[in-house]
């Protein structure tokens, strides 16, 4: 079966292209650019074509003007790494992981 499925495939021609030859080398170098970046619009079957140093400073500007990202007033490193030792230990101590696992997760 898989035989036949591939000399099928090794048979079958490639489906000619929909663009002319300038039209493929046209978004080629498009392609290669990177000073722009091509993405589907907002609506419609259409493409935009923007600077990338615009997006992303818009997309920054947005991520900073959210409420989603605050700057913390002191270092919450210590507080999550003493709740993930606590944690791990609670498993440890209900048989829920081995001492070995204990051991390398904690390192």
């Amino acid at each position: 079966m898989r035989r036949a499925v591939n000399t099928i495939l090794q048979q079958a021609e490639s489906p000619k292209p929909t663009i002319t030859k300038e039209e493929q080398d046209a978004l080629k170098s498009l392609k290669e650019d990177n000073t722009i970046m091509i993405l589907p619009a907002d609506q419609g079957r259409a493409s935009v074509v923007l600077n990338v140093s615009v997006v992303l400073n818009v997309k920054m500007s947005a991520l900073i003007e959210t409420v989603l990202y605050q700057p913390l007033n002191k270092d919450r490193r210590d507080h999550v790494t003493r709740k993930l030792s606590e944690k791990l230990l609670s498993l440890k101590r209900n048989g829920r992981i081995s001492e070995a696992v204990y051991n390398k997760i904690r390192l």
